[in-house]
């Protein structure tokens, strides 16, 4: 059925409570491979990375204010573990409250996931959204496409003035690996190249800093193994490898640490990681 919320004309609501793009949505399967899909949401509320990730991201949250806006959107957001992490926050963060994905497969585990939240099936490279939303977020997104530009272009469009963007994307070229390859991974970042490209799409960079730093010889050393072991000449052997959730103990440390580094988010600032975050405006929107 057709919405009558003025902002959603573009959608169709199916069967499945998603809306739907009325443009042709494809999902690439290159950029991001379907096959993550199961093994991602078994572990995204549980395993320390994203433990970790979550954490960071409600301190950074919290620290420009974020926190205090209506709506927000996560493009890209996948199976929807970030949306069900915002959805358990105590004072309900963002009550209007989005995900977008190109995959009817990965919005589908989403649906399991989160109650409160608007799914929506679009092309994230083609977004029909003018200053929708107060905040967008692109975790672990951009690094997926050809066009990393074309991405925070069409993210950064959405917002409304004086919106915030949030991106997350892997970091240091030396941590490239096979599992980078097995992922969809284009590429890794640093804060340089983040600033660069974030610069050419025309946002204006608030905040850009490396995290996951007390992790970075736990990846190091995972790097390695993999390298070594036979896992690495298959891309699901290998995707299971590292989607698998450590021994309770193990895991329980690792999202310590990792804890540890979120909560000095606003008096300390990482010197190296293996994952960025930036923190983005759109650069015309600047003092006006």
């Amino acid at each position: 059925m057709n919405l009558k919320n003025p902002e959603e004309k573009e959608f169709v609501l199916d069967e499945d409570g998603i809306l739907v793009s009325s443009k042709v949505v494809t999902h690439r399967d290159e950029d991001y491979n379907p096959a993550t899909f199961a093994s991602l949401t078994e572990i995204q509320s549980t395993h320390f990375w994203h433990i970790g990730r979550h954490n960071f991201l409600l301190q950074a949250l919290r620290h420009h204010h974020a926190d205090r806006r209506f709506s927000a959107i996560d493009l890209g957001g996948g199976c929807g573990g970030w949306a069900a992490f915002l959805e358990r926050q105590p004072g309900q963060l963002f009550p209007d409250l989005g995900l977008a994905d190109s995959s009817k497969q990965a919005l589908a585990h989403a649906a399991r996931m989160v109650h409160r939240t608007k799914l929506y099936r679009v092309d994230i490279l083609d977004l029909d959204w003018q200053e929708r939303w107060d905040i967008a977020f692109l975790l672990d997104v951009i690094e997926h496409v050809d066009d990393d530009i074309c991405m925070l272009q069409r993210a950064a469009r959405t917002l409304r003035q004086d919106g915030l963007l949030f991106v997350t994307a892997p970091a240091l070229p030396r941590l490239w690996s096979a599992y980078d390859q097995a992922i969809g991974h284009k590429r890794r970042y640093t804060k340089q190249t983040l600033a660069t490209v974030s610069k050419a799409a025309g946002l204006r960079a608030i905040d850009i800093r490396y995290f996951m730093c007390g992790l970075l010889p736990a990846c190091w050393l995972q790097r390695y193994l993999l390298q070594r072991s036979s896992c690495s000449s298959n891309q699901d052997e290998l995707v299971r490898a590292v989607h698998r959730i450590p021994p309770r103990s193990v895991n329980a440390l690792m999202a310590g640490i990792f804890t540890l580094e979120s909560l000095c988010y606003s008096f300390m600032r990482m010197p190296i990681g293996s994952s960025l975050l930036g923190v983005f405006q759109r650069a015309d929107h600047h003092g006006s």
